[in-house]
């Protein structure tokens, strides 16, 4: 087995533990996520990991991209039955028109590339909520599971330079997820204060 095959299954792996940790501290009530949230964040995801496979093109470089759509389909669910529905934020709301106009953008264009660089601004857009939920308050989420999320991210940047094509652009979506995720819990690792309502 390669190193990037390694690297690839160690970045899933990551991924799922994080998932897994995420699960366990919503059926504790130590973090609440918001299911209006995430259903923008559901779609999002979805043509995030399918435009970047098919611009990749590789099976590998695609490996931690279908274990993220395959665990988020399984917590959103498992949200929906814990969670609460509440009005969507405006942020939410730009998240999710950038996440149709980045569908758009690759059907009318062709280019899977067009489609993935669209939907990572969405990204960056639906994570400024957490970023100032947890910034007010560091005890809105738990850190690890977003440290495991980032780690699995530094994995996947390792596995595109291992198996480097020459694209730069092969390097945007994992570098936005260390920043974001890893970021997150860095800042929920600050002094704990009560739990309130949160987003993913």
């Amino acid at each position: 087995m390669s190193i990037a095959s390694l690297l690839a299954i160690s970045a899933s792996a990551l991924n799922l533990i994080g998932y897994i940790w995420y699960i366990r501290d919503l059926v504790r009530g130590t973090t609440r996520p918001n299911v209006s949230s995430w259903m923008v964040w559901m779609g999002v995801t979805v043509v995030s990991v399918s435009s970047y496979v098919s611009a990749t093109g590789d099976p590998v470089k695609s490996i931690f991209s279908w274990s993220i759509l395959g665990v988020n389909i399984v917590t959103f669910f498992f949200i929906v039955r814990r969670a609460r529905f509440s009005t969507l934020s405006r942020l939410d709301i730009w998240a999710l028109f950038i996440g149709l106009a980045a569908a758009a953008a690759w059907i009318f264009t062709s280019s899977a590339w067009w489609g993935n660089m669209l939907i990572q601004i969405a990204i960056v857009t639906g994570g400024i909520p957490t970023y100032f939920s947890v910034w007010r308050n560091p005890s809105n989420e738990r850190p690890w599971p977003w440290l495991l999320w980032g780690a699995a991210f530094i994995c996947q940047t390792l596995v595109i330079v291992t198996k480097w094509s020459g694209q730069p652009l092969e390097l945007v979506y994992p570098v936005i997820g260390i920043v974001l995720y890893a970021g997150v819990g860095l800042l929920a690792l600050r002094q704990k204060a009560p739990v309130s309502e949160n987003r993913p």
